[in-house]
């Protein structure tokens, strides 16, 4: 984020709007790759499943921006995207770019949270069982 507003000059709104959502989205990415390099049992199986759950799951989560342009979306693209942590991430982010305050993206950082929650303990009890 700070090199897309030192080098493209990225309005991504103000700092204390975008404290919460940059903590919860770092949590959530972490933990999502717990999670995720849990049912790898080589690397070759990490590479695939990152790269295609992570593009899957990112795609999902930008539905909105693909359609940004249209002039009415329909609902069914905002719900896909909250199906999965990216779209609580690219919605925040909209919101604080758009000039929200920081109580208009707690609700966004506080799934996130929940999310990495959710992630991290999964990821860890499959570890455990692995590991023990």
């Amino acid at each position: 984020m700070l090199f897309g507003w030192l080098v493209f000059q990225i309005k991504w709104g103000r700092l204390l709007t975008l404290l919460p959502i940059v903590i919860a989205i770092i949590l959530a990415a972490s933990s999502f790759g717990i999670y995720l390099l849990s049912f790898a049992r080589t690397e070759r199986q990490a590479g695939l499943l990152i790269g295609v759950f992570v593009t899957i799951m990112g795609m999902l989560g930008m539905l909105p921006v693909f359609v940004f342009s249209m002039p009415k979306p329909l609902q069914i693209v905002h719900t896909l995207s909250r199906l999965v942590p990216q779209g609580w991430a690219v919605e925040a982010l909209k919101i604080a770019m758009d000039g929200g305050a920081p109580s208009d993206v707690i609700i966004n950082s506080f799934v996130l949270l929940g999310w990495a929650v959710l992630f991290f303990v999964i990821g860890g009890m499959r570890f455990q069982k692995r590991f023990a």
